[in-house]
């Protein structure tokens, strides 16, 4: 989800996607995604879209490690994901 405006000034970026949750032994979760973390960057692209994101996560991606900067608590950090196909429904 896009940043609210109310909170733009608690996180000090004015820009990326506020995680709202994270599954469980998902990749995310794996590479230290945690809910209320801002992704502010992937591989590089700057993210402040949900489009965009989806868009960076294609098949092209999948098992190879990609660089997140995100947004914790004030704090620009680095985490690796390594995305993974999801499963069939």
């Amino acid at each position: 989800m896009a940043i609210p405006e109310t909170l733009r000034d608690a996180t000090k970026t004015a820009r990326g996607l506020m995680v709202t949750g994270v599954a469980t032994d998902s990749p995310a979760a794996k590479g230290g995604i945690l809910g209320g973390d801002i992704i502010v960057a992937l591989d590089g692209a700057a993210l402040n879209h949900p489009g965009r994101l989806a868009e960076q996560l294609g098949h092209d991606s999948i098992g190879r490690s990609l660089s997140v900067q995100l947004v914790r608590a004030g704090v620009l950090t680095t985490v690796a994901v390594i995305p993974t196909a999801r499963p069939e429904a």
